[in-house]
């Protein structure tokens, strides 16, 4: 009998000490307001996926592009330093040697052009820039707008031409703002192939070719590349390699041999001189 007692007793004090330790929170009324993961009597799993799908839509969309980035894109910049080099010189250590000498180059025996002249070399490539500006956004304006799509359909067949043979494709095409005839051709050995044919870019329209200009280029690796320009009439060959070292700067090796054009000299009737030039140096892209 005591036994039973004792059992009894022992039994009353484990079940005491259970309820002690067992948290407040047990006993708590569940709280059944919203919260995360909650859903109301009427709302479905699938309608809380979708909507939670639109939120995470909407906080994804792109930032549209500047005014900038507009007018002068990826396409257009890529033209104009194509343009300013083959002007000015393919590498910033080509246009620092071929820039005219401020003080003395009256006396330069290697006559390159007064400051004067430059000048009015860099103004007449600030006029192809509003050209072509005007032409290519002016071409974009009618590819967009159903009223004008109809022209620019025809003027792409006037303007651009395109033949493919076997890996080989040819394409040819006339731009107005430059006054230049491009042939390129798209195959799986060289990254950049083209003849250019350049004429007078201050008249309008197809006239006499001044300059035949033949590229070649090939990207050796992500950040090794080389290239090779040839001119005609002038018989000018130049050669050019860049090592990119960041997304802006790089350095550059370049050779050129051949005639240069130095234009008409007091007492001298030879307007072009022949030479060979090695050059060293870095470029950097604004």
């Amino acid at each position: 009998m005591k036994m039973m007692k004792v059992q009894a007793i022992q039994t009353a004090l484990a079940i005491l000490l259970i309820v002690v330790a067992m948290p407040l929170s047990a006993f708590a009324k569940r709280d059944y307001r919203p919260h995360a993961g909650y859903l109301d009597e009427e709302e479905t799993v699938a309608e809380r996926a979708e909507v939670e799908a639109d939120l995470v839509m909407i906080s994804e969309l792109p930032v549209e592009p500047s005014f900038n980035d507009r007018v002068f894109n990826e396409k257009l910049s890529r033209e104009f330093r194509d343009r300013y080099e083959q002007k000015f010189g393919r590498t910033d250590a080509e246009r620092i040697y071929y820039s005219p000498n401020r003080t003395t180059y009256y006396n330069d025996m290697y006559y390159q052009g007064s400051p004067q002249d430059l000048n009015d070399e860099r103004r007449r490539f600030g006029d192809y820039m509003i050209k072509r500006l005007a032409e290519y956004h002016l071409e974009d304006y009618m590819k967009n707008d159903p009223r004008g799509r109809v022209l620019y359909t025809i003027k792409e067949r006037v303007q651009n031409v395109g033949v493919q043979v076997q890996k080989f494709r040819f394409d040819a095409r006339y731009e107005i703002a430059g006054n230049t005839f491009d042939l390129i051709v798209k195959n799986p050995y060289l990254d950049n192939a083209r003849v250019r044919l350049q004429m007078n870019s201050g008249s309008f329209g197809p006239g006499p070719i001044q300059e035949t200009i033949v590229t070649l280029g090939k990207t050796v690796t992500p950040t090794i590349s080389v290239e090779t320009y040839y001119i005609q009439p002038i018989t000018r060959l130049s050669f050019v390699a860049r090592k990119a070292l960041s997304p802006v700067l790089s350095t550059t090796v370049s050779a050129v041999s051949g005639r240069r054009d130095i234009g008409a000299t007091p007492g001298n009737d030879q307007t072009w001189i022949t030479e060979d030039v090695y050059l060293l140096g870095f470029g950097y892209v604004f």
